[in-house]
């Protein structure tokens, strides 16, 4: 990741909510393997609807913690880079009383390498940083190199979803599916990306779009990677 890692100062209940809370929720680079292997049991009940889900970068975390309260039998992790938006995090989650979400503070990209293979559902990615400017093109999350990583750790057909409102971002994921190594990777579940996929909620990134006049759009691809041997 890249630039800072936290930005206006830390309110007084952030503060008291990361001292008294984050450790019961947290997920650390030394203990992330741990983290799956007390899933083992979870693995086993996946045939009665359990689910596995990642968020990469949830801000303020109210998409996160809206479908781990619309799914309290599946497991949700969220990633985050920046220390307010944990602490948003846990703050919600803490009073919610949700009992199905854990939070990495750090890059995504290093959770996903220190993960194993063949765990994840769903993994979402909404409205990252577009990186317009050509020089920062490099720090986009969507990639060859992390394309290749979800493809691993996302089971046979499991969806990375992804919304944004720019554009040039927009261009730039279909261009990186496009190419011949990635496209028997991951494939469009639809053409249409002017219409959320279903169980969207609306987030204030997207509030905030729609207020300067732009559209957002909603990929959902399919994980096409085959040979996988899953649960």
């Amino acid at each position: 990741m890249y630039g800072r890692t936290k930005g206006r100062k830390l309110s007084s209940k952030q503060v008291f909510f990361l001292k008294n809370h984050f450790g019961d929720l947290a997920v650390t680079q030394t203990c992330i393997k741990n983290y799956f292997k007390k899933l083992n049991k979870f693995k086993d009940q996946r045939k009665g609807g359990k689910k596995l889900y990642l968020e990469i970068g949830f801000g303020s975390a109210e998409h996160l913690v809206f479908i781990a309260e619309r799914e309290p039998n599946s497991q949700f992790i969220g990633c985050d880079y920046y220390l307010n938006g944990v602490a948003s995090a846990v703050i919600k989650i803490t009073e919610m009383g949700l009992k199905n979400v854990k939070i990495f503070h750090g890059d995504a990209k290093h959770f996903l390498q220190l993960s194993p293979d063949e765990q994840l559902d769903g993994v979402y990615l909404l409205y990252p940083d577009p990186w317009p400017k050509s020089k920062h093109y490099k720090r986009r999350f969507i990639s060859d190199t992390n394309l290749d990583l979800l493809s691993d750790k996302l089971i046979k057909n499991g969806l990375l979803k992804i919304a944004t409102d720019s554009k040039l971002y927009f261009d730039h994921v279909n261009l990186t599916i496009a190419k011949k190594k990635r496209s028997k990777l991951f494939g469009f579940e639809s053409n249409d990306f002017s219409t959320p996929w279903v169980g969207w909620k609306e987030t204030k990134y997207e509030e905030k779009a729609k207020k300067a006049g732009r559209n957002s759009f909603y990929m959902v691809l399919k994980n096409y990677k085959a040979e996988k041997k899953c649960f």
